[in-house]
């Protein structure tokens, strides 16, 4: 047989074999035109889902549809995986699915990725972060004016991110009580206030869970004083004018004889009525007169009369005053002056500055020794130009001199000579308002020194035999608030401050 024929003829063989194997295969649709696995997620508005979502703590839910050639199913992957809730979480079709994110009660922001697979195969993934939760709780309004001293109610709104919200008064203000509360507000009943001296309290509203809060203060007036202006000076609230109480018979203190005198500057009470409030009382009447006397007072404090700091410096007597207020004792003529000076700004502490600026203000001794001490200009600065009231006679007004006087100055401390102010601009802001009252000599003698001098009764006397009180003075021609020791029986001022 020839070989290269026989080779020939085989190479024919296969190669139509190949061909034929060829022709078959490439008719088998079933191998060579399968579908790869695929998935697509698509928002409510057609557009592609995001890859990473993110969700505010107050959580909330989200819908996308799923189209896919075959099952699939869903599975979450994260710390904690429970606070995400995805409706259905398989299928073997297309579908709508709803992601429902829970609310982060917690300050942590969290994550959890959700993997879409299909046979077993991740085909997609999304991620879900949440921000923490941040709590916060804002309440209104916040009154910056005292309510009436009549009470009434006041509704808050309580603005917050979470429900559980709470408030507590301050401890002793029993004159708020809850009126009524809903999820967003709180209504507080005001009482009246029956004294005389302003009030506050705060109110703290906060969450349950979270160390949050949001503070109210609501202040009350002190219960009005008919008939009389008041300011507060520090803590204290005074009389800005002299007392005008006659009493029930009318004989108490000294009017003078032109009423519109007496309206202007008050009656003038000899000190054993300032203490008392009885007309034409004498020392028998006065148990305050009495060195050693001791007692509880009308604001309900112990006392002695021995002229101590300790035991008679603050003492509290209505005696001519009004109910809740009492004659100004020691400490609370020293407490005003140092309210002044502190509240009003007023420069100098030293004598050689209110020698070089021909002002300024010198706060002597202590409260311990309060205004017992001589006052005068070395030591006390100019203080009794800031309580006067009204100008100058050359201005127009009651007291007596020009808008200067001379003062001789003290050569061995160094103090010049020269002429001072004797109105300050700043008294009409202060506004304590001291006239020149002048005042009755012994139990209901002449009056004198009327447009010169006004002298007001101090609740204090030195606590022993025969010593006699102590009355406070603003004169014409000094700028200081002296001090002195008057006969009781004088016809003075009175100013009254209300009960602490």
């Amino acid at each position: 047989m020839n070989t290269v024929k026989y080779w020939h003829r085989i190479g024919y063989i296969i190669g139509f074999c190949l061909l034929a194997f060829a022709v078959g295969a490439c008719g088998d649709k079933e191998i060579f035109t399968a579908e790869l696995p695929s998935l697509s997620i698509t928002t409510e508005d057609g557009e592609g889902a995001p890859v990473n979502l993110d969700i505010p703590a107050a959580g909330g839910s989200k819908t996308f549809s799923v189209a896919s050639n075959g099952n699939w199913n869903i599975t979450k992957q994260g710390n904690t995986t429970d606070w995400v809730t995805v409706t259905p979480d398989k299928s073997g079709a297309a579908s709508e699915i709803t992601v429902l994110i829970e609310p982060n009660t917690s300050e942590q922001a969290r994550k959890v990725t959700l993997r879409f697979a299909m046979d077993g195969v991740q085909v997609k993934a999304m991620s879900i972060s949440q921000l923490g939760y941040v709590p916060s709780i804002a309440v209104s309004p916040k009154p910056e004016e005292p309510f009436t001293y009549k009470g009434g109610d006041v509704t808050f709104t309580v603005t917050t991110n979470d429900d559980a919200w709470k408030y507590t008064i301050e401890e002793g203000a029993d004159w708020l009580t809850e009126k009524e509360r809903t999820a967003t507000t709180l209504t507080l009943t005001i009482s009246g206030n029956s004294g005389v001296s302003p009030r506050a309290a705060n109110i703290t509203f906060s969450l349950e869970n979270y160390e949050i809060a949001d503070v109210v203060q609501l202040l009350q007036e002190g219960k009005k004083l008919e008939g009389y202006k008041t300011k507060i000076y520090g803590t204290k609230l005074w009389m800005i004018e002299n007392l005008n109480e006659a009493g029930e018979d009318g004989n108490l203190g000294y009017g003078y004889s032109d009423p519109q005198k007496t309206a202007r500057y008050g009656r003038l009470y000899t000190w054993h009525e300032a203490m008392t409030g009885i007309p034409n009382a004498t020392a028998a009447n006065n148990p305050f007169a009495t060195p050693g006397a001791s007692g509880i007072d009308d604001a309900g404090n112990p006392y002695i009369m021995d002229g101590t700091y300790t035991n008679s410096y603050n003492i509290q007597v209505q005696g001519a005053c009004p109910e809740g207020w009492h004659v100004p004792n020691m400490n609370d003529w020293y407490d005003l002056l140092v309210a002044i000076k502190d509240e009003y700004h007023i420069p100098a502490n030293v004598l050689s500055d209110v020698g070089s600026t021909k002002d300024g203000y010198i706060i002597a001794w202590g409260r311990q020794t309060g205004v017992v001490n001589p006052m005068n200009l070395t030591n006390w600065g100019m203080v009794g130009a800031y309580l006067r009231g009204s100008s100058p006679q050359s201005a127009g007004g009651l007291w007596e001199g020009g808008a200067t006087f001379y003062y001789g100055g003290n050569t061995s401390l160094g103090f010049p000579a020269g002429d001072y102010p004797l109105y300050k601009n700043l008294s009409s802001d202060i506004a304590f308002n001291i006239l020149p009252s002048g005042y009755k000599i012994n139990n209901g003698g002449n009056l004198v020194e009327e447009g010169r001098y006004s002298y007001h009764w101090v609740a204090y006397h030195r606590g022993a035999l025969n010593q006699n009180p102590l009355r406070l003075t603003v004169g014409y021609n000094s700028v200081n608030f002296s001090n002195g020791w008057p006969n009781p029986l004088d016809g003075m001022c009175l100013r009254c401050v209300a009960n602490y």
